[in-house]
């Protein structure tokens, strides 16, 4: 009887008296703030302005669509519609309220039956160094406030605050020798805070010509004077602190809107860019008079996708690194990003903070769709010109110089082809070389439009090649690879011209197969008068067998290579993932070991999860099986399959060295708002991100919690990424305490 009282009572429940227990929940059970409290009772409050005294089982999906026509076309004080985002507001409160009720098994609609509106992605403004450093200079240090405005912006940009929380701290809330200290953000959560030493030393300058014992870390000096024991007459407003950052925007003549949200972001540069359509320098890409797309990895899923670049900025600096990792190499600031595997998965680190043994992220091969320019035929013998022919102008003429007549008769029957046009072989008359000579305008203006018609040292490979098919790729490289590649030993492509063989290096990529650069001085002897000179010599080694076998089934060549008869397996820098995973197993009484002989695939287990030794991709799936069959729980266990995949498209290069480079130079930033990665040398470079300090990994929720996002959407649109040790990762990424 009591049951059937209850049901009844639940059916003709009121949606008013509802609300009030879901307020009251959220108030006792769940500790949210009184601001968060009132924003609901306020999108709750809505509902029942449009539809009157309702019942809950009055609530179903054809209200709810009129309700949100009816939100759609409801004014506000400044603008003549709610925005789709404060649309969601409300939806994101009903659905709240709707699970709750569920919980209490109330007769209501479910809550998945509600699906937001889709909105635009926020634009987010970023602050190029050159800027960030020419705000942080404005303020007069010779002045308390100054001090304290200067400590303001250094504490904004170095601990991703926001601003009420920024305004509610007092002197005993932070230390500055330890560097960090715990804020209160929204629902009441408490967070870490950790900050740069630069930003502890402004603080502590202003603390020093303080005279007041106020309690509050930041006061005004301004207004009227009020006396109270807190202190709290004295504390800055949210809107005073608004107001300050964007005079000194002004000051600095930075156009761009900027606000203290806006010190959560700053970017750094990177070099050769991959595009859906072929490879584009920096500059250019920064140049361009179009919002660009690049090619991008979405880490969740193991492939690449196009993205679109929202925001490009450049600025000088002073002082960049060389980093040469798995044959590649890069050149960026010290504060630029790339990516490694830490505990918790893919997380980001800076480029100055990197040491030989470490592994970064690059990229197994670069997809790109294609367009024809040229035949095969064509780029083959434009290939062969670039690494060993002369355009001579004056002379109306190609010519190119070989010891082996054969390849110089293959290329005469391709002119023969291509142009119909008969070249002539003739003996050299300084070395024991032949020389072909092609006397052909049409073949002239080609080499002409393509760059080579340059020095050898000033050639570079033609935006058309890299926009090509890998068909044509693999034409131009079989004819680079006849003027200037290795014949009996292993695969190497030779050459003085660093940034040409670097661009090869990309093109291989492009046909998915890896190189490695080097370098070194050598003597050689002219053949005329027998002259010793010293030059630099560069060259590309394809080092490993999949990737040597892979060259020689697509490369066209006139001459033979050896391939290396064994290869133990692509290895995977895993071993602080296997290492947290063989340790939460272990606390929850399973091991890695096995009593049944059919599941011992595992042998010395705690070499690879010490990082005594590197696993292989088959080992790394061993250890995948071996966790599963444990029963161990971890959302990371499905991104040690996809890094054990061989279709993943992430490929780990070693670090060989990290050189500091002097220089005087335009670097270049470009905002990736949804990736946030981009594909740069052959490297996965990070250039967009929430605070100055982000981590890109599998687990989200961290990087909410650092932020002190309630919604974790809030938290994607910045970043995809994970922190397990918060102190240690601002000291280690921010970028003034990498200085």
């Amino acid at each position: 009887m009591v049951n059937i009282v209850r049901q009844h009572y639940n059916k003709h429940m009121g949606y008013d008296s509802a609300v009030t227990q879901f307020l009251e929940y959220m108030e006792l059970e769940q500790n949210r703030s009184a601001k968060t409290i009132q924003n609901y009772s306020h999108y709750l409050t809505r509902l029942s302005d449009f539809a009157g005294d309702i019942k809950l089982t009055d609530i179903d999906e054809q209200m709810i669509r009129k309700w949100r026509l009816w939100l759609n076309r409801l004014g506000t004080n400044t603008s003549d519609e709610l925005s789709k985002i404060t649309q969601n507001y409300h939806l994101i409160a009903l659905r709240s309220f709707l699970r709750f009720c569920a919980k209490r098994s109330w007769p209501a609609l479910a809550p998945d039956k509600i699906e937001l509106a889709r909105t635009t992605r926020p634009q987010v403004t970023f602050l190029a160094g050159e800027e960030l450093e020419r705000l942080t200079a404005q303020p007069d240090i010779s002045k308390v406030n100054g001090l304290r405005d200067r400590a303001i912006i250094e504490l904004l940009f170095s601990s991703g605050l926001r601003i009420s929380e920024l305004v509610s701290l007092d002197r005993d809330h932070i230390n500055l020798r330890r560097r960090e200290f715990s804020v209160r953000g929204k629902g009441q959560k408490d967070r870490p805070i950790f900050i740069s030493a630069e930003a502890a030393d402004w603080i502590g300058k202003y603390l020093d010509k303080r005279q007041d014992n106020t309690k509050p870390l930041f006061i005004r000096y301004s207004g009227t004077k009020k006396v109270d024991l807190s202190g709290n007459y004295s504390r800055l407003t949210a809107r005073s602190i608004q107001r300050m950052v964007a005079r000194y925007a002004k000051l600095a003549g930075i156009t761009k809107h900027v606000s203290p949200h806006t010190l959560r972001h700053c970017l750094r540069a990177s070099t050769r860019i991959s595009l859906p359509r072929g490879i584009i320098s920096a500059r250019d890409l920064y140049e361009g008079q179009t919002k660009n797309k690049v090619k991008s990895v979405v880490w969740q899923r193991g492939f690449q996708a196009v993205q679109t670049v929202d925001n490009k900025a450049a600025h000088h600096t002073s002082e960049l690194v060389c980093i040469r990792a798995g044959g590649y190499e890069i050149e960026c600031t010290p504060e630029h990003r790339l990516f490694t595997i830490g505990e918790q998965g893919i997380q980001e680190i800076t480029a100055g903070g990197l040491v030989p043994g470490q592994y970064v992220a690059g990229v197994r091969k670069i997809s790109q769709q294609s367009r024809h320019f040229y035949s095969p035929e064509v780029w083959r013998l434009l290939g062969y010109i670039c690494g060993d022919g002369h355009v001579s102008l004056p002379r109306h003429g190609v010519l190119m110089t070989d010891k082996n007549i054969a390849y110089l008769e293959y290329y005469q029957q391709i002119i023969q082809g291509v142009f119909s046009k008969v070249s002539e072989i003739k003996p050299s008359k300084f070395s024991q070389s032949f020389t072909l000579v092609c006397y052909h305008m049409p073949l002239v203006k080609l080499c002409q439009k393509l760059g080579f018609d340059k020095g050898s040292q000033e050639r570079r490979i033609p935006p058309q090649l890299f926009s090509s098919s890998e068909k044509a790729i693999a034409a131009f490289l079989g004819g680079f690879y006849d003027a200037e590649g290795n014949a009996g030993g292993q695969p190497c492509f030779f050459s003085a011209n660093k940034e040409l063989l670097k661009d090869i290096q990309m093109l291989l990529l492009r046909l998915g197969v890896h190189s490695h650069l080097y370098d070194r001085v050598r003597d050689v002897a002219l053949p005329h008068n027998k002259k010793v000179i010293r030059h630099q010599m560069y060259w590309l080694h394809i080092l490993y067998r999949p990737d040597q076998l892979r060259l020689q089934r697509l490369l066209p060549t006139l001459k033979i290579f050896s391939t290396n008869p064994r290869h133990v397996g692509e290895k995977v820098p895993a071993g602080p993932i296997l290492n947290s995973l063989a340790t939460k197993g272990l606390s929850q009484g399973k091991h890695l070991h096995s009593r049944r002989k059919d599941q011992q695939t595992l042998k010395y287990t705690r070499r690879y999860t010490s990082g005594q030794i590197i696993p292989t991709k088959d080992t790394l799936m061993r250890f995948y099986v071996r966790f599963k069959r444990m029963g161990l729980n971890d959302s990371r266990l499905n991104l040690l399959r996809q890094l054990a995949s061989p279709t993943s498209a992430v490929k780990w290069f070693k670090v060989k060295s990290v050189e500091i480079l002097q220089v005087d130079e335009l670097v270049y930033d470009f905002a990736v708002p949804q990736t946030q990665n981009l594909i740069t040398d052959g490297f996965i470079s990070h250039n967009s991100f929430a605070t100055d300090l982000l981590m890109n990994g599998a687990d989200l929720r961290s990087v909410q919690a650092m932020l002190g996002h309630s919604n974790i959407a809030t938290t994607q649109i910045y970043t995809h990424v994970t922190d397990p040790h918060l102190k240690e990762v601002h000291q280690k990424f921010h970028r003034k305490s990498s200085n």
